[in-house]
């Protein structure tokens, strides 16, 4: 029998260990949203991407996969903007 599987902070077996990074990029997911808010949501990314593109930049794979979970309704915008900060991809003026 293993005892650390009795340790408040142990991993199931079978499972990789998450890293502090990884735990950091952790991102809690909501309820179900409407096909009408999804729309609204995509609509608000699509806006979003063109302002990137108009100033001649473009959208890592990271922060486009965090879209496409906000258009789906896996997090919210408050989740969607925290990640994006906190990405490596992205640089602040």
């Amino acid at each position: 029998m293993n005892d650390d599987a009795d340790r408040p902070d142990a991993q199931p077996s079978g499972l990789f260990p998450i890293s502090d990074k990884d735990r950091s990029m952790t991102v809690e997911t909501i309820n179900p949203i409407s096909a009408i808010e999804c729309t609204h949501r995509h609509r608000e990314v699509d806006f979003a991407r063109g302002n990137v593109r108009h100033e001649g930049g473009i959208l890592s794979d990271e922060i486009e996969q965090l879209n496409a979970r906000y258009i789906a309704g896996e997090i919210d915008s408050d989740a969607l903007t925290a990640a994006i900060l906190a990405s490596q991809s992205v640089q602040l003026p």
